[in-house]
């Protein structure tokens, strides 16, 4: 409002001017002292309030502290100067006599009258007061000289006063609302509309002014460890609420010390001004790191979370925005490569990890468009009899220059660019081929990413493996992650169902490192529950944890499913398994570690029926052939 009294200089200029010199021209007519009197007046207070007006924007940082005493001292002088100018036509009309002084005089009058509304329509109450100040002493003047015809002129003044208010209010509407349009896109242009924070634009600009001031800054890079899993098991709805819990933390921990930014999907960017947080950049990113590992409420489950951080600060470890962002760019990804919840200080040889991540995603778009994966097959067994059951297929990447690449590092790299479903398709073709060359009795089972269970050629694309290898339905089981929520996504349900509709076997992979529970378990249709290897550390001497395993199996058996127990490599765990009454299955090395479709034919049609302890017992273990879900 003060910067609209003020904005209009030069129009002011013109209108005190052009008044001015009426009344001396009016002076200088009538030879009235008075009037001259009045013009010098008119001319002093132009003066005073230009004076105003450049003191104003001269001093505009003081203009913003104190915008009641500026406007204030533009009401006052305001209104004193249309009373000087309104009383320039009553000296007029009581003392000279020349018609076209008076004509001038009213004609300057309400012309000036008209421009206050332009100027001070920010301010109704100003407009009215400076509406009467000038038009007062002009109907004195009428009833001075003609009472009679003052009556009429009087309602002329009337109808003024109410044209210029309704013209004034009008105006005063149409500049709120384009106040009000500037500041909505000036936020949309500036903020996320889903968290509320900064957006990256304004990261950048809150960067820009902090170099141009030679203010010294960090960023403090981070990403969320489970927004993808979120997201995929519990749908975008859940994975927004996510982001803005996560916004809402970040923001009461960096305060007005500085300023949080989304700048895209679960990445933010908290920017710690030096001058307003006395905060070490350690200590800072110390209290994020803990906030956000902190368990979030989604849906009304309570969910672990974690971050990944990193940092670097201006100007110590780079002298540009550009590059002190990408420094804290690659602390982070040295944090993410550390296994999540972690923050990492940008220091001089940090590894730069997102090129090494781009070189390895494109890698990975190549292997997939030659074929180059291939799978894995580790035997599943029947408990007590070992008889195999089927392999379960594990994806492999043997690399031409890197060797072998660990499925936890290029499984996430291919959710993340997009891949999963190239190679969830190529991974259902191929297990099905495999699986057609082994026994009747033999079956495959692939795991499933829980992001392709929303693709809408789910079925179809299971149908058509199954169909070009000839396999039964019966011989393919499907398996899901533990960590996948149905409660209220019908959509998966029904996805879940399909894929059973189809005769295709579903089991629960992962069972014990999640969130199940017995209504979890009701809502899948699944034939199978596989006990994650976790079950079986130090079971040989820590009876609580064989406490666990056998409650788990007595937990399950009663559902009428089948329950595999993974890991299993040694003797000791092998006959503690046996001795388990609803165990099923038993997957491990004990019988048979993850081995190239060429070797699993031969060893299927020589396997005998025992545990295979020695061979595994003299073999290394290669984290390559360890399982993981993709």
């Amino acid at each position: 409002m003060t910067e609209s009294l003020y904005g209009d200089r030069k129009s002011f200029v013109v209108g005190g001017l052009a008044v001015f010199s009426a009344a001396c021209v009016t002076a200088w007519r009538t030879g009235v002292p008075l009037v001259w009197v009045i013009a010098a007046a008119i001319g002093t207070m132009t003066l005073i309030r230009l004076v105003a007006f450049e003191l104003f924007l001269a001093n505009e940082t003081h203009a913003d502290r104190h915008p009641a005493f500026w406007r204030r001292l533009y009401s006052i002088l305001g209104v004193a100067h249309l009373l000087i100018i309104g009383s320039w036509s009553t000296a007029i009309y009581w003392l000279a006599g020349d018609h076209f002084s008076e004509l001038l005089s009213i004609t300057a009058t309400l012309a000036y009258l008209i421009g206050t509304q332009g100027r001070n329509f920010a301010s109704i109450a100003l407009v009215r007061a400076q509406l009467l100040a000038g038009l007062i002493p002009m109907i004195l003047a009428f009833y001075a000289r003609s009472p009679g015809w003052s009556i009429s002129f009087s309602i002329f003044v009337v109808a003024f006063y109410f044209s210029v208010m309704q013209t004034t209010r009008r105006i005063r509407t149409m500049f709120r609302q384009a106040i009000e349009t500037a500041e909505e896109n000036w936020r949309l242009a500036h903020t996320d509309p889903l968290t509320g924070t900064a957006n990256r634009i304004s990261m950048q600009e809150a960067m820009g002014r902090a170099v141009e001031e030679r203010q010294s800054f960090t960023l403090h890079y981070i990403d969320l460890d489970r927004f993808k899993r979120v997201n995929d098991t519990l749908g975008h709805i859940a994975g927004d609420q996510l982001l803005r819990q996560t916004a809402n933390r970040l923001q009461k921990i960096i305060g007005s010390g500085g300023l949080v930014s989304r700048v895209a999907g679960d990445e933010f960017i908290v920017f710690q001004l030096a001058d307003l947080d006395m905060r070490t950049p350690a200590d800072c990113a110390a209290e994020i790191i803990d906030a956000l590992n902190r368990p979030v409420v989604i849906n009304g489950a309570t969910m672990p979370n974690s971050a990944s951080l990193g940092y670097a600060r201006y100007p110590q470890d780079a002298a540009t925005i550009d590059a002190v962002s990408h420094c804290a760019d690659m602390a982070l990804y040295e944090a993410k490569s550390k296994g999540g919840g972690h923050a990492i200080a940008y220091q001089l040889g940090t590894p730069d990890r997102a090129a090494d991540r781009l070189q390895l995603e494109n890698d990975l778009r190549r292997a997939l468009r030659e074929n180059a994966l291939e799978l894995y097959f580790q035997p599943i067994v029947h408990n007590g009899s070992f008889k195999i059951s089927g392999c379960e297929a594990l994806v492999r990447w043997h690399h031409p220059t890197r060797g072998a690449i660990p499925p936890a590092e290029f499984l996430p790299v291919a959710e993340d660019a997009g891949l999963m479903g190239k190679l969830t398709d190529q991974t259902f073709r191929a297990g099905c081929r495999a699986a057609m060359r082994w026994p009747d009795h033999v079956g495959v089972s692939i795991n499933l990413s829980p992001s392709q269970l929303t693709r809408v050629d789910l079925l179809s694309m299971i149908c058509q493996a199954l169909s070009e290898a000839g396999l039964p339905p019966e011989r393919l089981e499907v398996e899901i992650t533990e960590n996948l929520f149905i409660e209220d996504r019908e959509d998966l349900r029904e996805a879940l169902e399909g894929i059973r509709g189809l005769g295709v076997r579903l089991s629960l992979d992962d069972f014990g490192t999640g969130y199940s529970n017995l209504v979890q378990i009701a809502l899948l249709p699944i034939n199978k529950i596989k006990l994650d290897k976790s079950f079986l550390k130090n079971i040989s001497t820590d009876e609580r944890k064989a406490a666990v395993l056998r409650g788990a199996v007595r937990f399950i058996a009663p559902l009428g499913l089948d329950v595999v127990l993974e890991g299993v490599e040694t003797p000791e765990q092998v006959d503690f398994a046996a001795s388990l009454e609803g165990l099923t299955h038993l997957q491990g090395y004990a019988f048979g570690a993850p081995m190239p479709d060429h070797i699993v034919e031969g060893f299927l049609a020589s396997y005998k029926a025992r545990p295979v302890l020695p061979a595994v017992a003299e073999a290394p273990v290669d984290n390559t052939s360890l399982r993981i879900n993709f």
